[in-house]
């Protein structure tokens, strides 16, 4: 219990809580590594923990009618992933993909279910980071239809490298495809302009964010999104990510 309270407040929706209500969700809880490519939920199955990211990145993806599978979403710990599960007990359609290793704080539905009818306090940073994450869905609907591969591509990154905290990507041009929704040879195409340029490194599986500003320059209007989570992560609370009145 001791563990998992020191390292709560790493996860920003922990972080704002306060103190007495991070006790009472962890009281159950349990440490889950993050093992990169592994799927935490699967689609059509119940869902029976809220996920607290400590460190890595998360995405949920989606199975379309024809066969495909969209991921959707990047998570990392200034979320509760599932949370909402709580006030909704059907399957998800969505299955949890990790994209980089981590490790996270389980709580069981149940539990967090019990604190979330008792606590304002937890309701409102809930409601808070659905709000941040309408946002970020509506956002995501205009950069797919409006926004350019290169500025799509760049906007992901800056992202990518805000959750990683300035280390490298380790994720394969397959998977960055898959998160912004293209197809990997465009991304290994675009991927080369950047090295070329000396904006990024590219290693078998990783991906090094050289010259930041200057790929903040080539980004879509999408890369608010990046400003705002390293405002959160550098504030260590949810106030600085989510626009929401109820914080």
């Amino acid at each position: 219990m001791d563990a998992l309270l020191r390292a709560a407040p790493r996860n920003l929706v922990l972080a704002t809580v306060p103190s007495e209500v991070r006790r009472r969700l962890l009281a159950g809880a349990e440490f889950r590594d993050l093992h990169q490519g592994s799927m935490l939920t699967h689609g059509g199955e119940p869902v029976s923990d809220v996920i607290f990211p400590l460190s890595g990145v998360l995405t949920i993806t989606w199975p379309t009618p024809l066969g495909q599978v969209i991921a959707h979403g990047i998570r990392g710990r200034e979320s509760a992933v599932y949370g909402m599960a709580a006030v909704r007990a059907d399957p998800r359609a969505s299955s949890l993909v990790v994209e980089i290793p981590g490790r996270a704080i389980a709580v069981p539905l149940a539990d967090f279910g019990a604190t979330l009818d008792t606590s304002v306090e937890l309701q409102r940073a809930v409601l808070a980071i659905c709000s941040a994450l309408l946002e970020d869905a509506e956002d995501t609907l205009v950069c797919s239809r409006y926004h350019t591969l290169p500025g799509r591509l760049a906007s992901s990154l800056l992202l990518l490298d805000t959750h990683c905290g300035g280390e490298d990507i380790p994720m394969t041009h397959e998977r960055i495809a898959a998160v912004i929704g293209t197809s990997r040879p465009l991304v290994s195409t675009e991927l080369g302009h950047l090295q070329k340029r000396a904006l990024v490194g590219l290693r078998r599986g990783s991906i090094e964010i050289r010259e930041r500003e200057a790929l903040a320059k080539r980004a879509c209007a999408c890369r608010a999104r990046a400003t705002r989570l390293a405002a959160a992560y550098a504030a260590g609370h949810l106030h600085s990510y989510s626009s929401s009145p109820l914080l």
